[in-house]
């Protein structure tokens, strides 16, 4: 079985590195805010930095240049991260509506602060 792709080698490799560049990025910055509020892992800085340099090498050889600043703020924005990694949760509270009832019946996505 042979499988066909609309997307070039390259494409798919761009689309890898870009990837790859997500978690040692975000990884970084969160432990350099947790450093700076009094907790954290400065040890760790070390080899967040290299998993960060090394991304940021791939990217760039598959790419030809360094990701843009709005590309660095898509993969930083703590809001898209979060409905990324919670995605399934959505779906499943989504397909379970009565889990989102409060005890009168109305729905918890309704309901608001007086």
């Amino acid at each position: 079985m042979r499988i066909v792709s609309d997307q070039s080698e390259e494409d798919m490799q761009r689309r890898k590195t870009r990837e790859a560049l997500v978690w040692p990025l975000r990884e970084l910055v969160a432990n350099i805010l947790r450093i700076t509020n009094g907790a954290g892992k400065p040890l760790e800085l070390f080899k967040q930095f290299q998993a960060c340099h090394d991304a940021f090498r791939e990217y760039v050889e598959a790419h030809g240049y360094l990701p843009p600043d709005h590309e660095i703020q898509e993969l930083l924005d703590g809001d898209r991260a979060w409905h990324q990694i919670r995605t399934g949760a959505e779906e499943r509270r989504a397909e379970t509506p009565e889990l989102n009832k409060r005890d009168d019946g109305e729905s918890s996505a309704r309901w608001r602060w007086g």
